[in-house]
């Protein structure tokens, strides 16, 4: 005897319930348009007609339903995957794209400029590269995949959808070697799952591949971090890189950017659920800064060196430093110097940035002290760091600054260079950080013992919450 269509797919959704499937009245609904062959509006249309199914169809489905009860993916079971406004093929050997992953879609198409260009780095079954160009078919639009299984059906996709995706398989943290600076977009939901966090899904943990799930490091950020430092080789100066993460990521993804060179913007994007979802940063050297309320400023902490740099006549040298985010721009005379480098010691920090900065190239042995540290808080207008310095002093005949290998960011914020004599310098009504500079010289050129307290020095407070003009 037929059974009808409705109670057969009521108790299919009461056993997948039972199973721990969260999308039971879904599922069912959907694994029976595919037992039939039918779109799921078909289904729910004869569900109302009081249909019956035949034999033929029952067992399909059945058999269907068995394996999801088993937690096999319904992809897996269907084939396919919706994403925005495609419908995509998957399967074993791929990772299923998710609904939240389309958010990024929606910043990557509003970050990139009319006939900019994109890439998707890990990008498993092409779904994010396949949706941006199908919503902006102005980019030209690379995708990169390690993984030769998921690759297949990235290639597949590309095909099906007849969509103009260049496809390149490769590591994504060594990819498209010779485009360096020609990408204005780089968008990547990278393998970020901490090891040891095994996911509490049996479809996550039993059928996405692995290499697309876990971070290689106890929290996650190893390959992240890694493959957002070849985005920023890829990136233009003032491209972006939009990169999903987990939601436990939502302060460290940003401030591993911001502690790492190439990125002088990080801020993070919260989902639907209100979860922290997706980091977007801005490649140094954009010229025009983003606009971040006060109260939503990203931080970043990290150690640095500053420079005490005196001629024979023990005038210091210093450097206008500016916030480009505020109009009027902000300045302020500031030391040379700059963040220690992952792995780099303190002296050696001090020798390259001086070089770096002024040209000048001494050896570590010609770099005195340290002589002082500090801790301070920079507030300013797109962004706050936490800074640890320590004082190095280096004595030298006067010369003439010619930058070696500044940063874009630091062509732009770092204006004009002048040696001060240190009672010029004390009535100088003109900012100086650090404020106690004068009183650090006099203290080094005498030998004295001396010390710098914990301060904050900002163009735009920690505690500021209006918004400020921007230029």
């Amino acid at each position: 005897m037929a059974a009808s269509l409705r109670d057969v797919i009521r108790n299919a959704r009461q056993r997948l319930s039972d199973a721990g499937v969260e999308s039971a009245a879904h599922d069912a609904a959907a694994l029976m348009a595919h037992a039939l062959g039918v779109p799921l509006g078909e289904v729910r249309r004869l569900e109302i007609l009081g249909r019956d199914l035949d034999d033929a169809d029952a067992e399909r489905f059945a058999g269907l339903v068995d394996e999801r009860a088993a937690r096999v993916p319904l992809q897996h079971l269907t084939g396919k995957a919706p994403f925005r406004h495609l419908e995509l093929s998957v399967g074993p050997g791929v990772f299923v794209p998710r609904p939240e992953t389309e958010m990024l879609v929606d910043e990557t198409i509003r970050l990139a400029p009319h006939g900019g260009r994109v890439v998707d780095l890990c990008t498993g079954s092409g779904a994010i590269a396949l949706a941006v160009k199908h919503e902006r078919p102005d980019l030209g639009v690379c995708a990169v995949e390690l993984d030769e299984a998921a690759a297949a059906w990235t290639a597949h996709n590309i095909a099906a959808t007849s969509l103009d995706v260049h496809l390149s398989v490769e590591d994504a943290r060594e990819a498209l070697a010779g485009l360096e600076g020609s990408f204005d977009v780089v968008v990547s939901n990278p393998p970020y799952i901490p090891v040891g966090m095994v996911p509490v899904d049996p479809e996550v943990a039993d059928h996405d591949p692995s290499i697309a799930l876990y971070g290689g490091s106890d929290d996650g950020l190893r390959f992240p971090v890694q493959i957002a430092e070849r985005a920023a080789a890829l990136l233009k100066p003032g491209g972006h890189l939009v990169m999903e993460h987990a939601d436990v990521q939502g302060e460290t993804l940003p401030a591993a950017l911001l502690a790492s060179r190439g990125f002088d913007q990080a801020r993070d994007v919260r989902d639907a659920a209100d979860k922290p979802r997706m980091t977007i940063a801005r490649r140094e050297g954009g010229g025009a800064f983003e606009a971040v309320a006060p109260h939503e400023r990203p931080s970043r902490t990290r150690e640095a060196v500053r420079l005490i740099v005196l001629d024979e006549s023990d005038a210091v040298l210093l450097y206008v430093d500016s916030d480009q985010g505020l109009d009027p721009v902000f300045t302020w005379w500031a030391t040379p110097g700059g963040g220690v480098d992952p792995g780099e010691g303190a002296r050696t920090a001090a020798v390259r940035e001086l070089w770096e900065e002024t040209g000048l190239r001494i050896d570590e042995a010609d770099v005195v002290g340290p002589v002082a540290s500090r801790t301070v808080s920079h507030g300013f207008s797109d962004q706050i760091t936490y800074q640890h310095e320590t004082f190095f002093v280096v004595r030298c005949p006067r010369f003439d600054v010619e930058p070696a290998a500044l940063t874009p960011e630091e062509q732009m914020t770092m204006q004009e260079w002048r040696w001060w004599s240190l009672d010029d310098l004390d009535a100088a009504s003109h900012p100086v950080w650090p404020a106690d500079l004068v009183r650090l010289a006099r203290d080094v050129i005498a030998g004295r013992s001396t010390h710098l307290p914990d301060v904050e020095e900002s163009s735009v407070p920690l505690d500021a919450h209006h918004t400020q003009e921007r230029s």
